[in-house]
């Protein structure tokens, strides 16, 4: 099977030699020209960017000129595009001069761009590339994770040139680990993708890998040619990189046979590196070639290539100056440029949030003002329909207190006449021998002159007020027996009992106000109250107050009306439960009472049956 591989390989190799060096030679006069013409920048970054991938076999220093040219066009016009090729490009220049680290960088960047443009094709290479350099720096964990990375991104890929190169670096990096077959199966596939797209370079390797794997499997004869036609092929095409690891490779297998072969490929790579500026490799072949003829005994040879080393190392240590290019410096500019970049970036975002703050802050600034005219203009006419409410209201206070007056004055004048019909209604009912018609017609006539005489009586105790108060030392206790007997009649006629439990607590209050509040709860629990229904009075004693509590068992207050009872001329009116009439005044007049004492009146109920009143007094 590798036999086979190897054949066809070579069969491709020899037949397209001549034509590839053409082809690309043609190109580079081609580009070179068309930079003399083109006006479009954007393809005049690609046309640079090519240029320089083309020069890097030829002179690794014409790469970096023609690349760092290609990105600043790309920069200044916004070609993502030319930036990551620029990138890429810059990246295989310090990769190729032994800053592994500076390679990464520029390969990590020239990702970024990539994934950002979704071009898949080169985010493998540029994957590949970092994971070719770790497996050099010996960093095994993260070569894995990179070229896992590069085969999952490529795994489906359209047009997939680029994964043939892929496979045969991976092959070049883990060929001692995998077996015959693996490295077959690879190879045919890789090697089927590159005849596909004619990709002379991938060919090359997989006959590398083709060789090494002769060698290994003991047909060193076959390995051995295998890789010197490689050498050649790779030579005649110009391809002066991509041959140096051959070229060591088949120093390396003739070492030990061969010292003059070795010496002779040794010293092939070394005069490639020394007109391409593949400084690294050349730190690598002279001392192969020290070693070689130190072991060949051979003084005046190795003392040159000992000279060789050092120098190497020299330049390796002074590698801007060899080159006639800094590049150590190209990066730290650029890292300068991008911590300027940020900070302009940074500076005329806060200048252009100042602005904006400043536009801001004047707008809001007009607003305000517009609104403080407008508020001021609202508020002198509020002012001025103020003040005439203010005379319109004294005037209607003066006006309801008239009529207060004068309507007090005529209830006191009637009061007189209405007692004395219930008098004169009361002493009638008393005579003997009336008929049961007159008896009933006298009675209607008393209930109604009652009623008339407790409605004159609300009406007077309207509008009490904290200084219309007469205080006085009061027992509440004696207070409540009283009104308690008063009430007892009325009670006892509609079948009900009244339980007072009340120790004498004295107070200071108004005697009449506060007989009127007590007046008015009962009579209301009695009106409520069912026949055989118990009405519960209670009086209990606190450090600065009194809380008088009436309990009926009658219809209850429902919640809808709860804040409602206690405001005059209020809808919430009910009937007694005999039909009393109600005039919806009591129990807003006993909250004035109560008010203008400073004390508080509430009620409690279920809303279904019973209800409980509390009054609660200050003793001062």
């Amino acid at each position: 099977m590798i036999k086979r591989i190897y054949v066809i390989v070579l069969y491709s190799i020899a037949l397209n030699i001549y034509i590839s060096v053409q082809a690309q030679t043609a190109e580079i006069t081609g580009i070179r020209a068309d930079l003399q013409t083109v006006k479009d920048s954007l393809h005049l970054t690609d046309l640079l960017n090519r240029l320089g991938f083309l020069m890097y076999e030829k002179n690794i220093d014409s790469t970096f000129f023609y690349t760092r040219k290609a990105r600043a066009i790309a920069a200044r016009h916004d070609y993502q595009k030319g930036e990551a090729d620029a990138l890429t490009n810059i990246g295989v220049v310090y990769d190729v001069k032994g800053y592994s680290a500076l390679a990464i960088y520029y390969y990590n960047k020239a990702f970024k761009l990539y994934k950002a443009i979704r071009d898949t094709s080169n985010q493998v290479q540029v994957l590949m590339n970092i994971g070719s350099l770790y497996h050099y720096m010996g960093k095994e964990r993260r070569t894995r994770k990179y070229f896992n990375a590069a085969f999952h991104t490529g795994a489906h890929l359209q047009k997939d040139s680029i994964m043939s190169l892929l496979i045969c670096n991976y092959l070049l990096a883990y060929s001692a680990s995998l077996s015959g077959d693996s490295i077959a199966y690879y190879s045919r596939k890789a090697q089927e993708i590159a005849l596909r797209y004619k990709d002379q370079r991938s060919l090359l390797v997989i006959h590398q890998i083709m060789a090494s794997r002769l060698i290994e499997e003991g047909r060193r004869q076959e390995g051995l040619q295998l890789l010197a036609q490689t050498i050649d092929s790779a030579q005649q095409r110009q391809l002066y990189f991509a041959s140096l690891d051959m070229i060591i490779t088949m120093g390396d297998y003739l070492t030990g046979t061969d010292i003059a072969q070795a010496v002779r490929y040794y010293q092939m790579g070394l005069d490639i590196v020394q007109k391409s500026g593949y400084t690294f490799y050349k730190e690598v072949l002279a001392e192969k070639l020290y070693n070689c003829y130190l072991s060949s005994k051979k003084p005046e040879e190795y003392r040159y290539f000992a000279e060789q080393y050092i120098r190497a190392l020299k330049d390796e240590k002074n590698m801007n100056a060899a080159s006639s290019v800094d590049y150590v410096d190209y990066a730290i500019k650029e890292e300068q440029l991008e911590a300027v970049s940020a900070r302009d970036t940074y500076q005329r975002w806060l200048i252009a949030g100042m602005l904006l703050l400043s536009i801001a802050g004047l707008v809001f600034t007009i607003i305000i003002k517009k609104n403080l005219e407008r508020t001021r203009k609202l508020n002198r006419l509020v002012t001025a329909q103020n003040d005439t409410l203010q005379e319109t209201l004294k005037v209607l206070e003066q006006s309801n207190a008239e009529n207060a007056k004068m309507m007090k004055v005529i209830v006191h004048d009637l009061r007189g006449p209405i007692s004395g019909i219930n008098a004169i209604a009361g002493l009638l009912l008393t005579e003997p021998q009336r008929t049961a018609e007159d008896a009933e017609m006298f009675e209607l006539v008393k209930d109604s002159s009652q009623n008339l005489l407790d409605l004159t009586d609300d009406i007077l105790a309207l509008n009490t007020k904290p200084g219309a108060l007469k205080k006085e030392p009061v027992d509440i206790g004696d207070l409540l027996h009283h009104c308690v007997a008063l009430y007892m009649s009325k009670a006892r006629e509609k079948g009900l009992e009244i339980h007072l439990q009340a120790a004498p607590v004295m107070i200071k209050a108004d005697r009449q106000k506060l007989w009127r509040v007590a007046s008015n709860l009962i009579s209301n629990a009695i009106k409520f109250s069912p026949a055989g229904a118990v009405i519960h009075i209670d009086l209990e004693d606190s450090a600065g107050s009194v809380l008088i509590g009436v309990k009926d068992e009658g219809i209850g207050v429902p919640d809808d009306i709860k804040n409602r009872i206690f405001d005059l001329h209020t809808s919430a009116k009910r009937h007694g439960t005999a039909g009393e009439p109600s005039f919806g005044m009591g129990l807003s007049i006993t909250r004035q009472i109560v008010e203008a004492h400073g004390g508080s009146i509430w009620v409690e109920s279920d809303g279904q049956k019973g209800s409980c009143f509390f009054v609660k007094l200050p003793k001062e």
